[in-house]
């Protein structure tokens, strides 16, 4: 982590590496790949990247502790880099799906929030903002979303549309 911490992140692939072969099937493998694909995402080779992050989806990893960040860090790829929204979404509502009590969930949460916000869709913006606060009340974003973006979402909608949001946030 050292190389990693000084941004060396050339080296830090490489040690990773090393480490993912010395016991390719322990968690602290796991730790090395997600390490692997953070070096990459610096070094904005993101295809190697999202490869790291897909072992967390389809392989070997899927059942590692590391798996709800590392697609976290890959749907933000997405999102970023890659300008490709969808795909970053259905990132996002993967962590939703397979770990929702995760340690990532509500960061997911906020992203399909934001997702939604930048798109000016404000029905889905207030049901993602409003699942944020009813699902994850402890999150240190529900009080930013409560003071500074549901009242902005409010102010774009009629109150027929924020009838039919709350609708579905009562319901899920």
């Amino acid at each position: 982590d050292l190389y990693f911490t000084l941004r060396d992140y050339a080296k830090a692939r490489r040690a990773y590496e090393k480490a993912q072969d010395l016991a390719p099937e322990t968690e602290e493998a796991a730790y090395a790949r997600f390490q692997t694909g953070r070096c990459y995402n610096q070094l904005r080779q993101y295809d190697k990247a999202l490869q790291c992050y897909r072992k967390f989806l389809l392989e070997q990893y899927k059942g590692s502790e590391w798996a709800d960040d590392a697609v976290l860090c890959a749907g933000m790829i997405y999102v970023g880099p890659l300008n490709d929204q969808s795909t970053g979404q259905k990132m996002f509502e993967t962590v939703l799906e397979r770990w929702s009590h995760g340690d990532k969930a509500d960061v997911a949460q906020l992203h399909l929030a934001t997702l939604a916000y930048w798109q000016a869709d404000w029905t889905e913006a207030l049901v993602r903002h409003e699942l944020l606060v009813k699902n994850y009340p402890a999150s240190r974003y529900v009080r930013a979303v409560q003071t500074l973006r549901i009242p902005v979402i409010l102010n774009q909608m009629t109150e027929k549309e924020r009838r039919v949001a709350r609708k579905q946030v009562s319901k899920g």
